[in-house]
Parts: structure tokens; sequence; C-alpha cells
């Protein structure tokens, strides 16, 4: 009875234990073998992996699972796909069933698309399906452009290599090596010209120097454009004088002036009148000639010995003085004379102006006052003569002296340029 017992007991455990493993089984297989559910199918004429107990999704949530894959009895090459939905759910007769990859390792599933809310599906009928790309497909179909660009950007880039290569070959190589040599000698001089023109338009620079004349020069200018406008009306009134002047009278009066002159050159030529008697006298013409020889002498006679004719008077003290002045003695003791024009203790604007276009005002200064002098000469006649010319403009000019470049008294420098017997 005891062993009885035991056989029941080990039989009653094997039954458990069969069972949990055939619910065990079904249920890692998706099914549930204590619930049949809503059944439904489903055609397709490719399964793209799908297998029994891939999911069922609804809007991403499993409601299911494929219980059943056979062939379709009736038509070849297909199969009958067996839905088995645990949920209740309201299915029309436009809701399609999708094989879809529900991840990247191609893992396959079913979901179930809304259709149109028309007639209801009851269980045991059949759902139009539809076969979703998967991602690999996906991907294969965007990869496939970009594979076929990246292979002809490969080609481009060993196209490009190769003529990097031909480019930088040996001779090449050296051919930019040397350019960039020029390019930095070209480079260098260009900094040294831009240096150079810097320092020309520096202050002081010979640029600077040219624009502050020019500067200078417009201001001038502006400052006498009265003046210029002034010459220019002068200019204009004087070519509309000319211009109604009647110059066929002049013309007519200058024909006749240089007739008359013809007639006279014509007596002169020939010995006629007090002119032509001048011309052609041959004494008096070797008269003239003697005259001159002699003045010459004189002149020299002059010139060695002025103290036989010219009597000079110094005024320094308001009495004369009768002084034998011998320029080659002044020369000999470095005396020199000036006319000076003008003194103050300010510049004036007299400086290098001209006297009569022929004495240059000359500006000298001993640091506290400003002389301006014209001529400078060993010989104190020609002073006096150069004072004399000029003395219409400036009448109080005076003559001053010199000794080794220093000022000394007008009547010493007379007396240290005394001829010596």
């Amino acid at each position: 009875m005891l062993n009885l017992k035991k056989e029941y007991k080990i039989a009653i455990t094997v039954v458990i234990a069969l069972g949990v493993l055939i619910w065990g089984v079904n249920f890692l297989k998706g099914k549930n073998i204590f619930s049949s559910g809503l059944t439904f199918h489903a055609v397709y004429s490719d399964l793209e992996g799908l297998t029994e107990a891939s999911p069922v999704f609804f809007h991403g949530y499993k409601v299911g699972s494929v219980r059943n894959i056979e062939f379709h009895p009736e038509r070849d090459k297909k199969f009958i796909v067996t839905l088995s939905l645990e949920k209740e759910l309201p299915l029309y007769k436009s809701t399609v069933a999708q094989i879809y990859s529900s991840d990247l390792m191609g893992t396959m599933a079913i979901q179930l698309l809304d259709g149109t809310p028309d007639v209801l599906l009851e269980p045991g009928d059949t759902l139009k399906t539809s076969i979703k790309e998967g991602l690999l497909d996906q991907m294969s179909t965007t990869v496939m452009p970009l594979k076929d660009k990246v292979e002809s950007l490969v080609v481009k880039i060993d196209s490009a290599i190769s003529g990097l290569s031909t480019i930088f070959s040996d001779a090449n190589t050296q051919n930019l090596s040397e350019g960039m040599k020029s390019l930095s000698y070209i480079l260098k001089n260009l900094e040294n010209a831009t240096a150079q023109l810097n320092r020309e338009m520096a202050k002081g620079g010979s640029i600077h120097n040219t624009l502050a004349s020019i500067d200078t020069i417009t201001g001038t200018v502006n400052q006498n454009r009265d003046a210029i406008v002034s010459t220019l009306n002068n200019m204009s009134r004087f070519s509309d004088e000319l211009a109604r002047l009647n110059l066929n009278a002049m013309a007519f009066k200058i024909d006749s002036t240089l007739r008359v002159l013809n007639v006279m050159l014509q007596q002169v030529q020939n010995g006629e009148g007090s002119l032509g008697l001048l011309l052609s006298d041959e004494d008096l013409y070797y008269n003239l000639l003697d005259a001159s020889a002699n003045l010459n002498k004189l002149l020299a006679d002059v010139r060695h010995n002025p103290g036989r004719y010219i009597n000079i008077s110094a005024f320094d003290f308001g009495k004369n003085v009768n002084i034998m002045v011998d320029d080659e003695e002044a020369k000999n003791k470095e005396i020199t004379y000036k006319v000076k024009v003008a003194q103050s203790d300010v510049p004036l604007d007299i400086k290098n102006k001209l006297i009569r276009n022929k004495f240059r005002i000359i500006e000298e200064s001993d640091g506290k006052r400003y002389t301006y002098t014209v001529g400078e000469s060993h010989s104190y006649r020609e002073i006096i003569s150069i004072r004399d010319e000029i003395a219409h403009q400036y009448p109080n000019a005076q003559i001053v002296a010199f000794r080794k470049g220093k000022p000394v008294k007008v009547n010493k420098a007379l007396k240290l340029s005394e001829r010596k017997n």
C-alpha cells in the first residue's frame, strides 16, 4: 500500500512537471495554453524572417503573438500566418497586418495599422497584409548612393594625389623653392621701399619738405589771389586793347620807318652825311683807337696810383681825412667793406631780396641783432659805388668795415689799407 502511494506521488509529480514544461515552452514561444485569445489570419508571399511566437504590436503595445505559420493550401508560394491576440481590439476590414523589423538586429514582428472605421472583423477573418522595408534595407538604400559618391570621391582624390606627386617632383620642388626665394627677396625690397617712403614722408624728409613747399606755394597763391586776378584782368584788357588796335596801320608805319632806315643805312654805307663820314674816315678810326689806348693806360695808372687822382673823405668823425687807399693792402690784411642797409632786433622780411636786380641782401646775426648788408669787396671805392647806386632806395645805407670777419671802424680800416711808399 505504501509502495502504491509512492508510485502515485511520483506519477503526479511527473505529470505536474510535464505540464509546467509544456506551459514553459509555450510561454517562451509566446503562447498561453490557458488562453486561446482572438485568432485572425494573414496571408504573405514573403515572411522576411518572421517566426512563430513573433510579437504582434498595436501602436507599440504588444497585444499578441504569431501562433502558427503554414503554407497556403490553395495559393502557391503563399503563407498563412495565424495571429493570436490576447487583447480585444476593434479590427476593421481596412486594418493592415504589416511585417516590420523591430530592432537593429533584424527581429521581425507584426504591427497592426489602423484602418478606416468601417466593417468590423470577426475572429477567424483574414487581415490585409504588407511588408515594411527593414532598417538594414533602409540603411542600404541610403548608403548605396553615398557609397557611389565615396567611390567617385576616392577616384578624384587618387587623381589629385597623382597630380600633387607630379607638382612636387624634384624639378618642380626646386623651381618652387627658387620662386619662394625670389618672392622673399621681392617682399624684402618692398619692405625697404616702404620704410624709405615712410622716412621721406616723415618730418624732415624730401617728400614732406616738397609737400610743405607746395603748401607754402599754395598759401602764397591764396594770399596773392587778388593780385593774380588783377594781373589776369590786366592781361585780358591788354589783349582786348591789342585786338582793337589797327594792326594794318601800324604795319604800314613800321614798313615806312624801315624804308627810311634803309635809305639812311645806304647813305651811311656810301659815306654820305656826318655819320657816313664818321664811319668811312680811316683817320678818325685810328684816332679813336689811340684815344682808347691812352684811356686804358690812364685807368691802369689810376688803379695802381689812386692817390694821384682821388681824394677820399671819411666821415666817421665829421672831418676830412686824406688817405691813399691800396686795395691790395686791404686784401693782404683781410679787410673787407660792405654796405649796411638795415639793422633790427628781430628778423626783417628783406632777406635775399634783390636791389636793382643786381645786389642781393644778406642777413647776418650775432645772436642779438640782425644786420642786413649788400656787396662785399676789398675795394673801398667799389663799395662807395654800390652805396651810391642804391641810395635812392636805401638813403640811410652806411659803409661798414670788417677785418678777419670782425667789425672795425671804417676810419681804422682805411688807415690800415693805406698804401706804403
